[in-house]
Order: C-alpha cells, then sequence, then structure tokens
C-alpha cells in the first residue's frame, strides 16, 4: 500500500522498531512512537521533529486513530493485545516476526531513487527474505535510481517528439541503457540525437 502521509503508530523503541521506523520515514508516513524508553537514533528523530514520540507504555486503545500500525515491544502479550485491538477496528498491524497476528506483512524492501523491489517469503522466512533483499541490491549497478529519476523526467519529452509506439519503445529502452551505462542522465544533445537517428532508420 500506499503510505505516503498516513499515520503509522509504532509500539516499542528498540532496534527492531528503529528500522521499520526510518523505512516509513522513506515512503512518507507520519510516525507515531510509543515506548517507555528508545534507542539514541529514535530519540534524535524526534529532537528534529521527524516523528512523535511519547516516552510511556504503550496501550491497545492508543491504536485508535492511525491508519495501520506495527507492534514491535518485547512484550508478547502487549503485542498481541494491540494486534486484536486493530483487527477488532480493522487497522492493518503488523507484529513483527509474529504471522499469525498480522493482517498484513512487510515484504524486504530495496529502495534506490524511484526503483523499488519487494521480497516477500510470506511470513515463512524472514531470514531468506532479508538474504534475498542482499543479493537484489547487490545486483542492481550504482546510479540506477539516478537513471530511473532521469528517465522519469525524460518520458514526456520523448513522447511529444515520437509519436510511434513501437519506436518510442525502442528509444526508452536504448536511453535506458545509456543512462544506466552514464549512472545518471545524459546531455540534452545526446538524446535528441539518438532521437533523431531512431526516426530516420524508422523512415528509411
Amino acid at each position: 500500500m500506499d503510505v505516503e502521509g498516513m499515520v503509522c503508530l509504532i509500539a516499542g523503541g528498540g532496534k527492531v522498531a528503529s528500522r521499520k521506523i526510518f523505512t516509513m520515514l522513506e515512503y512518507g508516513a507520519a510516525v507515531r512512537v510509543i515506548a517507555p524508553e528508545a534507542e539514541e537514533e529514535i530519540a534524535a528523530l524526534a529532537e528534529m521533529e521527524r516523528i512523535s514520540y511519547e516516552a510511556r507504555a504503550c496501550v491497545p486503545e492508543d491504536v485508535d486513530g492511525a491508519d495501520f500500525v506495527i507492534a514491535a515491544t518485547s512484550d508478547e502479550v502487549l503485542n498481541r493485545a494491540i494486534s486484536r485491538r486493530c483487527k477488532s477496528m480493522r487497522i492493518p498491524v503488523n507484529v513483527v516476526d509474529v504471522q499469525e497476528e498480522c493482517s498484513f506483512i512487510f515484504p524486504a524492501l530495496v529502495k534506490d531513487g524511484d526503483i523499488v523491489v519487494g521480497i516477500s517469503t510470506g511470513g515463512a522466512s524472514p531470514a531468506i527474505a532479508r538474504m534475498l533483499k542482499d543479493r537484489v541490491r547487490a545486483a542492481i549497478p550504482e546510479g540506477a535510481g539516478a537513471a530511473a529519476g532521469w528517465m522519469k523526467e525524460n518520458r514526456e519529452m520523448v513522447k511529444a517528439l515520437v509519436d510511434s509506439q513501437p519506436v518510442r519503445e525502442e528509444i526508452f529502452y536504448r536511453l535506458a541503457e545509456l543512462a544506466m551505462s552514464a549512472g545518471g542522465g545524459l546531455e540534452d544533445g545526446t538524446v535528441k540525437g539518438m532521437i533523431e537517428r531512431k526516426l530516420e532508420e524508422s523512415h528509411g
């Protein structure tokens, strides 16, 4: 789901909660954290007002008003109670490492700019998902995210210059290859020259 602008309640202030917080912030969620104690990086985010942090024990009623919830406390009984409250109110909930208490599962995400790859084992083995995540991350060429961003910025320009869908697809593919090789974008002259050559070939 697209979490940008959604309110995410995270119960817990440990290392697992910290990882979830950074992931949620990366995708634009409004993060509220409730925990008696928190890792230094969580406290630092609260000081910078990037998250809301309440230094107290979380209770199941805290889920009221959240768009989705992550239960990451060390208290299994509390996590279960949070899950039940969420399910009774139809609020999506993820209880870390307890698949049966979840109404949704987080995939292991690899993100580089506009490139996002999600890997899920359906909760069967988070360890395998993390292992595959590392391999996928290593397989993505350096600069691929920047290249994707550049392609996004230039899509409309190419569409305006090229009417033929098949020719346009060839051009997009070639531009993607060149942008990936360059580790980012290309100069306008290079792009327009390549488009002109492809159009001449298609008419020849």
